[in-house]
């Protein structure tokens, strides 16, 4: 089966003793750990976490994992985002769940473009503080397909994880990156989507397979 390609995201989560319901440690979705979450000085995560028994106010520089691209986009994997852009501000998803970090940055042709970046995609929880994984390293990266369909690109890596143990791992390219005023866009808030969309009408091309262990 292709899922056992992919590592289960159950193995990185750990939940309180006292209450099995309370996530404390997980390596995406910090969200669903914290309370209290907010965006302070413009490029300032920070929130409350559960540690030790309390509550502990923690923070993070969304500034060292975030930068704009030449298309005036929100990236992961560039850095200091709030000095390119205006209009920063986070905010849930037009779902209701996911804390989106929304900005106005200019492109390379001086036109002002609003983006929005999913920061539950690389943040989690770790010993009581915010952590992002988006730098963990990664060896022996390689496109590929679906070994189920062969019609889904993936993208394939080596990544330790945090006992030091190489996995392979897998993410579905086709979940959130589509076709958008005839070049590739990213827009990670509709990663959520629970079947294939194929060549819609004036529209972007988004797939997600939940049922198949995508993550």
């Amino acid at each position: 089966m292709f899922s056992t390609l992919l590592p289960n995201m159950e193995e990185y989560d750990v939940y309180d003793q006292d209450n099995p319901k309370l996530l404390i440690r997980s390596k995406i979705n910090f969200h669903l750990a914290a309370r209290d979450i907010e965006l302070i000085q413009g490029h300032i995560l920070r929130a409350r976490v559960s540690w030790e028994g309390d509550w502990k106010l923690v923070t993070l520089d969304l500034d060292r994992y975030i930068g704009t691209s030449s298309e005036g986009r929100l990236v992961w994997g560039a850095k200091d985002f709030s000095w390119s852009s205006t209009k920063v501000e986070m905010a849930k998803d037009v779902y209701g769940w996911c804390p989106m970090l929304y900005a106005t940055s200019m492109d390379f042709r001086g036109r002002a473009l609003r983006s929005a970046l999913n920061l539950a995609q690389c943040i989690g929880i770790e010993n009581g503080a915010l952590v992002c994984y988006f730098s963990q390293g990664a060896t022996n990266v390689r496109l590929g397909k679906d070994p189920g369909n062969g019609w889904c690109p993936l993208v394939f890596a080596t990544i330790k994880d945090s006992l030091g143990v190489s996995k392979n791992c897998g993410l579905y390219l086709g979940r959130c990156i589509g076709i958008e005023n005839y070049g590739l866009s990213c827009d990670i808030s509709k990663a959520h989507l629970t079947e294939p969309v194929r060549n819609p009408q004036g529209g972007v091309n988004y797939f997600i397979l939940p049922s198949r262990g995508y993550f």
